[in-house]
This record gives structure tokens, sequence and C-alpha cells, in this order.
């Protein structure tokens, strides 16, 4: 056999010498690299939730002009589904389709994957209880369990608290003395533990172990024919001859990709045990041996969760509670106060087929030279450096230095002419391999002037313009290739800036100037939200939620989120939309210190920030790398783990992005470029104390609370509530010059409308304390956290109100039900917030911060939480809303407080004098228009009309205006605030003050006759509503139980005046309904505002 390949590949040789094509190279591999713009994918419409989906989930570029391709499918095929898969698994309950659309990110020369996640899977418990149940990969096993009907919505009541045996198996409680081991040895091998406060009493362990499993055939298949386009008909045929006698001869090998699992898994085929899964946040490829499998029979796949498998911490930190996620009482085995809840097969599983080369990461790496302190950037050049690996069985390696071999790499881009080299030039020495697989980098690199490409601009900023890389890796000999693998990238500079830019910047360290960013040479106010998980169970996960989240960010004027270190790494439609709609992200690795998810110095935590960086580095939204959150410096014998351990590893994987040590922090004084906080290859060392400056800071935070009712999160301090109505104005020294500072976190904690919370509790629960019939024992266990036994639904749902309402409506009766009581109670909860955090933003946007970013965006459960959005993470559940409804700060960010351009007023902190203003232009065009203050009496009389014009440069520029009001008003007159420019474009749309708590306030009418005229149905899904009042109405609130969300809400209204909102919807319409399609919207319809619930 050896010799039959060495004579076909000599008759090989002798055809390609004549062909000027092959000519160039005769060592086998052919991987090409294509380079085009993504023009396509910009979108300005709702179908652009389709293209970000459908972008998410190809592989290949509809540009290209590939070889026709096959299905992925090809050559495989499955056991028929079993009868309890195809049917209906319980009342009301179909089979759920794949929500989760994450692309492979392993592909092989043989070109066949066989997607496991995508047909039947069953799941079972080992001691034989539960059998034969219906599974879902993607999914989760609580979401698998209820769709079977064997539990209740988790979310529904004290679901995930009462049936917690059925998952977790018989009750197990920790022995005395069991703790966590997040510690670190010295060199006598002491281990020294870390952080014991975060203990948890009465845990209890898991037990129960339960399997998934599927089974498949692996069937003898053709290999995708080689493309003969490039060769002329006379040799041809000798090729054809080739290839198939070389195909003859070749081995069929197979691995087995799981792309992530949570928690730890044991997986086995046929029988045989081939590895353990211990890291949520890293994907494992097994080499699957001929000898374990069936080739012409089936196989058989199984994936056992075992609870006594260690994790070491490496899965989600807020999987089993956080003070906006249910609280569970199990914790891992390994650590008796390490939480945990469900568990599954989140991410796409699959087997690849290869011949003797698989593709395990294409990275483009995008980096500017030149100074990116300037705008617009002139002189400099982008250099884009594409890293492909690849890996090859070791019994396979010597072909890697095979001159006989039949083949070629090349790049191809339309900057260039064809850039071929061969395997000999692919890098072994800088790669990392296993004891199967030699892994190999092959790199290409490109110098493009700045003026020759578009530029990626943040949302606001300027357009998201994208190219396009394609990667197909061929064999000719073999007639084999892999599918064309796409990745997107943006060309645009990054820089943190914390020295004052003047010509005296050191070339290392940060500085104590402050903290922002420049993106293309253009300094940047961020504003936005930090991101948590949309759901503790991944089979809840959807695309289109998330698709819908970043959109609803957009829609309040956002241009950042931060990724938070405690939760995931989001699934790839979240950051593709990032990318295409323009939000930049600052991005933790997954490390918190509490509840023991810290990082270790270990192999496979250096393995996961590899691949978490590798894998996400194309995405141009991403413009930080931080290593943790809230993390101290934990001291090991080496040093501090993160800038000695963690970034170091980040540094080497992406040297074209600032890193940062933790959030909040004060950054280095070594191993950072001063200029724009790149990393330099030096150590890293942090500043030290008397050098550094709160350049980055956490708050404020306002935690719910109560004297009377006590829950898992929240204790009341006795401390003085400052509800910030109205604000208080300072002046400070504003602009680029001057000391500034970041806020990456600050929030105050709210619960969600009626239309989400109802309907995940029973109606004796319907209102903020709950069944107070029920007893309940809470005691506290650290910082926020109480631990909480009884039956009273509201103790589970993390932060109680109480204070938030009392300060803003006076003390209520908090502990009535039932539907009108719990309807006030949480209007009045989300105003309580909207204020509270209007007022906050409106003193940061006074002071001189250039990062506002909201603890959070988005809820995880129906709960009291932080989020500026409600739970939603698919179409599906009862009471939801894809993406989440938004509350009602959300629309005031929208109107005006996240604008560019931004007026508001409040009293001076020096003498409490009202009426004292400010207009900011944070944008980054020069602004001239009116700030146009109209005075009104709740009773709808109109007291003045004022006027004032400015003159504002770009980039943080203040002015400041008083407005002309009698004192003895304060109480009955509230300020409706508009900017206009000079072309009377609206700049800032409705902003309100008042000069005082709801509670406080004088003459607004109790029944201002607020009233819904007619609701129009639009044709296109959307309906028109045009409300109408006879008096002021302030706080105007429409809810619906229908998927979409409104254009405005949270707003005020005039005396005798009208206002058209369109309500957007986010389900397909549907023509078989017909007339009754605006019915069914207006029975869902609901509208409340501020004066009916003072009267209730």
């Amino acid at each position: 056999m050896k010799g039959e390949k060495t004579t076909t590949t000599a008759v090989f040789a002798a055809a390609a010498a004549a062909v000027c094509r092959l000519i160039l190279a005769v060592c086998g591999i052919t991987i090409l690299v294509v380079i085009g713009a993504a023009d396509k994918f910009l979108f300005v419409s709702s179908s652009a939730v389709e293209s970000i989906l459908s972008d998410a989930t190809s592989t290949v570029h509809d540009d290209i002009k590939l070889d026709s391709e096959r299905s992925a499918m090809d050559g495989v095929s499955f056991p028929p589904a079993s009868d309890a898969a195809a049917i209906d698994v319980g009342p009301g309950r179909t089979k759920r389709r794949r929500m989760l659309k994450d692309a492979p990110s392993v592909f092989s020369d043989a070109y066949n994957s066989y997607r496991l996640d995508t047909h039947a899977w069953t799941l079972r418990s080992d001691d034989g209880v539960y059998q034969n149940i219906p599974a879902h990969v993607p999914g989760d096993i609580l979401t698998d369990l209820q769709m079977a009907s064997i539990i209740n919505d988790p979310f529904y009541d004290n679901n995930f608290l009462d049936e917690r045996h059925v998952w977790m198996g018989d009750k197990k409680i920790f022995s005395n003395g069991t703790s966590c081991y997040n510690s670190y040895s010295d060199e006598n091998g002491t281990l020294f533990f870390l952080k014991e406060e975060y203990r948890i009493p009465h845990l209890e362990r898991r037990t129960r172990t339960w399997i998934y499993q599927t089974s498949f055939f692996l069937q003898n298949h053709k290999v995708k024919p080689a493309s003969f386009h490039d060769i002329d008909d006379e040799h041809s045929s000798i090729l054809r001859q080739t290839i198939r006698k070389i195909k003859e001869a070749s081995q069929v090998q197979h691995l087995l990709v799981i792309e992530g699992i949570k928690m730890g898994a044991s997986v086995a085929i046929n029988g045989f045990t081939i590895g353990n899964v211990t890291n949520q946040f890293l994907r494992r490829i097994f080499p699957l041996p001929q000898s374990i499998l069936n080739l012409e029979h089936e196989n058989f796949l199984a994936v056992s969760f075992d609870p006594e498998i260690d994790t070491h911490g490496r899965f989600m930190a807020c999987s089993g509670g956080w003070d906006w996620a249910p609280y569970s009482m199990a914790a891992e085995a390994s650590c008796s106060s390490r939480r945990v809840l469900s568990f599954g097969i989140f991410k796409p599983i699959y087997i690849v087929q290869i011949n003797k080369v698989v593709i395990v990461h294409v990275i483009p790496k995008v980096r500017f030279v030149g100074n990116p302190l300037i705008h617009p950037l002139l002189g400099g050049k982008f250099q884009l450096d594409v890293h492909v690996h690849l890996q090859v069985a070791k019994d396979n390696s010597h072909f890697l230095r095979s001159s006989s071999y039949c083949g070629e790499v090349v790049l191809r881009t339309p900057i260039m002419k064809d850039q071929i080299k061969t395997l000999q030039d692919c890098n072994i020495g800088n790669s990392s391999s296993s004891d199967i697989f030699l892994e190999c980098v092959i790199t290409w690199r490109m110098d493009i002037l700045s003026t020759d490409v578009e530029l990626w601009w943040p949302h606001g900023s300027g357009d998201q313009k994208l190219y396009t890389i394609a990667v197909m890796y061929r064999d000719i000999c073999q007639g084999s290739s892999s599918k064309w693998i796409k990745r997107h990238i943006g060309f645009r500079s990054i820089a943190l800036v914390t020295h004052k830019e003047d010509h005296n910047i050191p070339n290392e360290g940060t500085g104590t100037h402050g903290m922002y960013f420049r993106i293309n040479g253009r300094a940047l106010w961020v504003r936005g939200a930090n991101v948590v998980p949309m759901s503790q169970l991944e089979g809840r996960l959807t695309d289109k939620g998330h698709v819908a989240l970043v959109r609803s960010a957009i829609a309040a004027n956002m241009n950042m989120l931060r990724v938070w270190g405690g939760g995931m790494i989001m699934p790839q439609s979240f950051y593709n939309a990032c990318d295409r709609l323009g939000v930049m992200l600052y991005h933790d690795l997954m490390f918190v210190e509490e509840q023991y998810h810290a990082a270790e110095e270990t192999n496979d935590v250096e393995d996961e920030i590899r691949f978490i960086i590798r894998t996400l580095l194309p995405h141009p939204s991403i413009i930080l790398w931080n290593s943790c959150n809230e993390c101290s410096r934990s001291q090991n014998i080496t040093g501090d783990i993160y800038s000695q351990f963690i970034l170091p590893i980040v540094a080497q994987e992406d040297d074209t992005r600032p890193i940062w040590g933790s959030s909040p922090s004060s950054g280095f004084a070594t191993g950072v470029f001063g200029q724009d906080g790149l990393p330099n290859g030096n150590k890293l060392d942090y500043l030290t104390e008397t050098n550094m400056n709160l350049i980055e800071v956490h708050g404020p935070y306002n935690h719910g609370a109560s004297k009377s009712f006590s829950a898992v999160n929240g204790h009341f301090n006795g401390s003085i509530y400052k509800t910030q109505t109205p604000f208080q104005l300072s002046r400070h020294q504003i602009g680029l010059s001057y000391t500034n500072q970041f806020v990456s976190e600050f929030g105050a904690s709210v619960f969600s409308t009626f239309e989400s919370m109802h309907i995940s509790m029973s109606r004796k629960s319907w209102g903020l304390h709950g069944d107070t019939r029920e007893t309940s024992n809470c005691t506290a266990v650290y910082g926020n956290a109480n631990e909480c036994f009884g039956n009273n639904v509201l103790v589970q749902r993390n932060y109680p109100c109480d204070n938030h309402i009392e300060a803003y409506f006076a003390k209520v009766n908090l502990n009535m039900t039932g539907e009108e009581a719990f309807r006030a109670q949480l209007f009045q909860c989300m105003i309580s917030q909207m204020l509270w955090m209007k007022g906050t933003i409106e003193t940061l946007r006074s002071q001189n911060s250039y990062g506002t970013l909201i603890w959070q965006l988005n809820d995880n459960w129906p709960t009291g939480s932080w989020g500026l959005v409600e739970y939603g993470s698919c179409e599906n559940e009862k009471g939801q809303v894809l993406g989440g409804r938004s509350k009602p700060l959300m629309y005031l960010l929208k109107r005006s407080i996240f604008r560019d351009v931004f007026a508001t007023c409040g009293v001076s902190s020096s003498d409490e004098d009202i009426g004292r203003c400010f207009i900011r232009n944070s944008g980054n065009d020069k602004f001239s228009g009116f700030a146009i203050a109209t005075i009104w009496f709740f009773t709808g009389e109109f007291y003045s009309r004022q006027s004032f014009h400015f003159v504002l440069e770009p980039h943080d520029s203040i002015a400041y205006f008083k407005l002309e009001l009698n004192i003895e008003f304060q109480n009955s007159t509230f300020v409706l605030l508009h900017v206009v420019d000079d072309q009377h474009m609206e700049r800032m749309g409705q902003h309100v003050v008042i000069w005082n708590t709801p509670r406080n306030l004088y003459g607004l009418p109790k029944d201002p006759g607020l009233a819904i005229l007619s609701v129009v149905d639009l044709d296109n899904g959307n309906f028109e509503i045009l409300l109408g009042t006879d008096k002021v109405a302030f706080f105007i609130y429409l809810a619906s139980s229908m998927q979409g969300t409104f254009e405005d809400n949270a707003f005020c209204m005039l005396s005798g005046s009208t206002k058209r909102i369109v309500f957007m919807s986010t389900a397909k319409p549907s023509h078989s309904i017909g007339s009754n399609t605006t019915d069914l919207f207006s029975k869902t319809l609901r509208i409340e505002h501020l004066a009916y619930h003072l009267s209730h």
C-alpha cells in the first residue's frame, strides 16, 4: 500500500508540473482565505433579527463562489426518533426545536461533520427511577423534565425548591467540615483556603446521576470531489485516477467535539469512557479510536452528569443563585458552598470525520499601527494577521515535512495577489499539542492603509462596516475539503486612555488622570449596562432573544455592554448582533471570587482562557479584556494570579486590545503601554496604593430592603434614603484635560410588570410580601445574601421594594394581595427605581465621567432584580416577551438621559435653590441650538416658557442656566424640557423635571380622564394606539402580554392632548386571525398612570 501511494503521488506530481496553478508548490494542503465586504448584513428594519440569525448559523459566505457543497449530514443516518420524542410530551407541550444555533467550530479535510444535537436524545437517571425521557440538545435537565411533565415550571412559585429532589436525588446534607478548596499551596505544601466568609450552611449535596444518550450510524461514504476548474482537460483524467487510488488507501478517523457542557460529566461511546468534561467555558475534542466505533452498525453515545465529578468551579458562577437569580438548595459535591441548579449539553455536539488534518481555529487579528489618539487616523495602517490552527494526528505528522505531498496553501484577498505557502511554513514550536495530535499554525500578515478601508464605529459614531474572511481547507490528492469557514472583522483602533493627553505620556503603565476610550482616535462617552445570562435554564435560551436584547440596548442609546464575569460566554448570535449594531463590549473572563469561582493556576484554566480569546477575538465589538469581576489580589507563591497567570495568557493570544486587572481596577504600573493600555510584553505589576487613583468605580447601589419583610436579599440598615429627586447640581470642570472617572456598575433594585410577575406565581401570592400566612425564617449569610426557609414565594424573589416605595409614595400596606394591589405595588416600584436612577445619572452627567454602565440590563427570572428589561429569553413562556419588556427607566434613557445632547434641572448643592440647570454635549458634533423649558402646574395651567440658546463644542462641553420659578410653587409645578438644534431637529425628547417625590406633589388630578381612543392594525403586525387625556397625566405606562414593544412609554401628557404610540410586534403577523387581531391585542392592552396609584 505504501508503494502504491508513492507511485500515484509521482503520477500526480508529473501531471501537476504542466499546470500553471499547481506548479507553484507540491506540498499537499489548500487553504483559501478570501476577504470581501459584508454589506448585505447591514440593516435597519425588524428583519435584522433574521439576518443576524442566518449569519450566526451559516459557515458559507454567499458572495464566495465555491464548489457545489453537500449537506453536512451526507453519509450519516440516524435511527428513527422514538415515539416519545415524536409526539407531544405533555398537555399543551410539544417537542421543542433547537433554539440556540451556534455553529460548529472544528472543520476537517474530509468535509463531513455529523451533528448529534439535531436529532433524538433520551434522558434517564442511573438509579432507574426515571427512564426514556425525551431530551433536547442543546438544553438543560430542568427544562427537559418540565417538558416531560415530570416537574412543573421551575420558575412558578417555589417549584425550583419544592421539587428539587427529582433532579437532585435523595436529600443528603453535607457533613461538618466540608469546605471549598479555592486555595494555593506554598513551597512546603501548606494549603491556604480563600474567602471562607462565603460559606453557606444547610446546602444539600446532589446525589442523582443523570445520563443523556443518543445513537447514530457512521456509514462509508464518498469524499467530496476536488475542483478541477483550474486544471486543463488534458491532465484532469490523470488527476482523477490518482485521487481515486489515494482515496481507496486512506484511513478514516473521527473526533467527537463538545462545544459546551455544564457542569461535570463523563462521556462514553459504546460503553467505553473517553473522558470527562469539567469546564463549561472550554470546548473539548475527543479522538475516537476505530476500535470503539462501529463503522457499519449503530453507535451509542452517553453523557453522564455524575455529581461526584469535580469541576473546580469552572461553570457559571450565578448557576445556583445571585442577588438577581434563584437561590438553590444544592451544592457541588466537592464544595459545600458552591451552589448549583440545572445542567446539560448546552452547545453543539458533533462528530468530525478527518483524513489527516483538522482546523481548530481561524483567527483574524486587526492591529492599528499609528497614533490611536488622533482622529481621523491619518498616516496609520492596519496589520491584518490571519492565523489558521491545524491539528494533525502524530502518527501522520510526517507528511507536514514531506516534499512529495501534493497540495498548497493559498491566501486570497482583494488587496493583493494570491499568497502561497507550503506546510513547511507551518509553525509548530509556538503551538500547543497533545499526546495524540500535533498542532501547528499558518500565519499571514497584510498591511493595509487606514485610508483604504471603511472603519467600524460604535453605535452613534458612524457605520459598522464589516469585512468577511473565508477559509477553506482542500486536499487535492485526497479529493477532500472542509467547509468554507468565515469570520467577520472590522477595522478600528482602540485606546484605553488613562493619562492626560499631552507630550508627557509615559511609555508604560496606567495613569491616574482618568479612564475613557478612544475608538478610531475619537474620544467617546460610554453609556450602557451590564449583561447577565438571560436565564438560569439553558434550554430556554434563544438566538432571537439575545438579538432582541441587544436591539433594546440600541433603542436606549447605549453604545457599550459589559459581559459580566459571573455569567457565561454568550451565544454567537449575541456577539454577531453587537458587531452589526455597533455595541462595544467590555468583556470579563469568567472569574468571580464569590461562591468559589475564582481563578486557579491549572492547565485547564489556561486552556479555557486561550479558547475563549481565540474564539471571540475576531469580533470588533470587543474592546477590552477584563480578568475578573470585583476580585482582590489573591496571593500565592508566584504573586497575584490575575496579573501573573491569567492576563499574560490573554496578552499572548491577543495583543490588539487593552487588558484590565479587575472591574473595578486602577490599572498597572508595568506591562501595558501608557498610550493605549495594550499589553507590551513586560511583566504585569499593579499600581501601588500610594500611586493609584480611583479611575474606575462600582456604585452607588440602592438595594431593596424592608423593616418588616425578610427575603433572600437585602438588609435594612437604618440608613436615610436619599431620593435624588430633584438631584443636587454642583459645578465641575468638564473635559478630557481634567481628572475623570469611569463608573462600570451602579443601579437600583426593581420588580417587573404585573404581566411578567403574576404568571409566575399562584394568585394567593399576588403582592410584594406574598402570602404572609406562610411563615418564613431568614438569617444573614454574607453581604446582601440571606438563607431563607418557608413557603412564602416572594421571600425567594430576591430584593424587596419596601424602602423604594416608602421613599417615593409614602408608607403603604404591602401585605395586601390581589390583582389591583399587586399592579399598584409593581408600578410604584418601577417608577421609584426610575426616579432614583434618573437623579443618579443626572448627577453623573453633571460630573466629569466618561463611563456610565448601569447594573444591570436584563432580568434572569421574574423577580426583584436590578434589570432594565424584564425576563424574556424565548417566545413561548407565558407572560414573558421575547428579549424582555422594557421597564420605565429604559424609555427615559431613550428619550433623553442617554442622548448625546442632554439638559436637565435640579437644585443647587450649596443653597438648594431650585431651577439650577445644565446642558451638556457629549457627542461627536458641535451643537448649536436651544434648551426649551415649559413649566406647568399639575392642575394643567401654564406657568411659563423659557428658551436658552447655546453653542457647545463636541466631546463634552457644558453650560449652565437657571429657570425663573417661584419657590412657593415647588411642589405644584413640573418642567418639560426639550432640546432642538438651529434647524429645529429634536436632539432630546421629553424630559420631565419634578421638584419633589410623588408623595409630596400637589394638584395632580386623581382621574385625568386618560383613555385609549382607538387601536388600529397597521397590517404589518404592528398597532397604532391613540391616547387622549382631559387633564395632566404623569408616567403613563402601557403594557401588553403580546410579543412586542412600545415605541414610547412612561411619558407625560398635558391637559386636552392626544398622543399616538406604535406597538411594534416581534411576532410574525397571522393573516388567519383576520379582523380579530386588533381585538386580541386590545384585550391584552393595559394602561396605568401615577395619579391612579397615588390614590390606591
